[in-house]
C-alpha cells in the first residue's frame, strides 16, 4: 500500500494539533494529546473517539497485528496520517517519542446529578453502593495520574476535581494514569462545597484526609456504601472549607520522623483501605 507521509513541519493540521499541549487550546477544541501505544490502545478499547492518529511508517510496520488493523482502517477513513519522525516530534512531549501520538476527542463529563445521587452504575433512588474521589487543588500531574490510576485498581467509580486541579488529560497526568483516565468518568467543578454538601445530603460518608483527623486503624477500616474520600494540595492539604464540610476526617498514622506522606501515597493507602471490596 502506498501512502502519503506528511513531512512538512509547517503543516497546518499538525501546527494546531502542537497547540494541544496547552490547556486552554485541549479546553476550547476539546481535543487532547497522548503519546504512545499503551494510550492509543487504551482510548480505543474504552470508545474513545479518535480525531487524528499520528504515526511513523516504522511504527506501524512493528504494531501488533489487531492494532496495526484498526490503525490502517482508520487511515482509509481519514482519520489516521503517516508522518515523518520529525513532523511527529512537534506534537509529542516526550523527547523520544514511540512513534504514534493519537489527537483524541476529550471523553463527555458525567451527568453531575446522576453522579451527586449516587446513580452512575444504573442504580434508581439513593440505594446502592458509589465511591468517589474527590480532589481539592492538586498540583502535580505526576500525582494526580497516579491517583487516578490507583482509584481505578481499587474499584472507584468516579473521580471529581476542582478547577484548580491538574489537567487529567496533560501529558505528564494521562502517562502516570497509564490509561485509567479512559475507564472513570472524571467532572470538574468550581463548586465543590455544593458537591460535598450535596454528597453528604445523598447518604454519602464524606471523608477528608487530614492531619487533624482521626488515626485510621488500616486493619479495621470499614468501607462505607457510599463513599466521597476527598484529598487536598500537595503543601497545605485541604482548605477549611472543604473540611468542614466533610462528614469525618481521617488522617494515616506516622511511626517514624517524617511529618506526612506524599498525596499520592497517602491515596493509595486510604484508597485501599476504604475500597468496597
Amino acid at each position: 500500500m502506498t501512502r502519503e507521509v506528511i513531512r512538512s513541519r509547517s503543516n497546518r493540521e499538525i501546527r494546531e494539533y502542537a497547540k494541544l499541549r496547552q490547556k486552554k487550546y485541549r479546553d476550547r477544541e476539546g481535543l487532547f494529546l497522548a503519546d504512545g501505544t499503551k494510550l492509543l490502545r487504551e482510548a480505543l478499547t474504552s470508545g474513545i473517539e479518535p480525531e487524528r492518529i499520528c504515526f511513523t511508517e516504522s511504527w506501524l510496520e512493528g504494531a501488533e497485528p489487531e492494532l496495526r488493523t484498526q490503525v490502517e482502517r482508520l487511515e482509509t477513513e481519514r482519520k489516521a496520517s503517516a508522518v515523518t519522525p520529525e513532523v511527529l516530534e512537534l506534537i509529542s512531549s516526550v523527547k523520544s517519542p514511540e512513534g504514534v501520538v493519537s489527537i483524541l476527542h476529550l471523553p463527555k463529563e458525567p451527568d453531575t446529578e446522576q453522579l451527586l445521587s449516587g446513580r452512575l452504575n444504573g442504580e434508581s433512588g439513593l440505594t446502592g453502593t458509589a465511591s468517589y474521589v474527590i480532589l481539592e487543588d492538586v498540583q502535580d500531574p505526576g500525582n494526580l495520574g497516579t491517583i487516578i490510576r490507583t482509584a481505578d485498581a481499587a474499584g472507584y467509580d468516579a473521580v471529581i476535581l476542582t478547577d484548580q486541579t491538574a489537567d487529567a488529560f496533560g501529558d505528564k497526568a494521562l502517562r502516570a494514569s497509564m490509561g485509567s483516565a479512559f475507564h472513570l468518568p472524571i467532572l470538574r467543578t468550581d463548586r465543590l462545597a455544593d458537591i460535598l454538601d450535596s454528597l453528604a445530603g445523598n447518604g454519602f460518608d464524606v471523608i477528608g484526609a487530614s492531619l487533624e483527623g482521626e488515626p485510621l486503624d488500616l486493619c479495621r477500616a470499614t468501607p462505607p456504601e457510599r463513599l466521597a474520600l476527598v484529598l487536598g494540595n500537595e503543601s497545605r492539604g485541604m482548605t477549611g472549607t472543604a473540611s468542614g464540610l466533610c462528614t469525618r476526617l481521617v488522617k494515616i498514622p506516622i511511626y517514624g520522623r517524617a511529618e506526612s506522606l506524599n498525596v499520592a501515597v497517602a491515596s493509595g493507602i486510604l484508597l485501599y483501605a476504604f475500597a468496597q471490596k
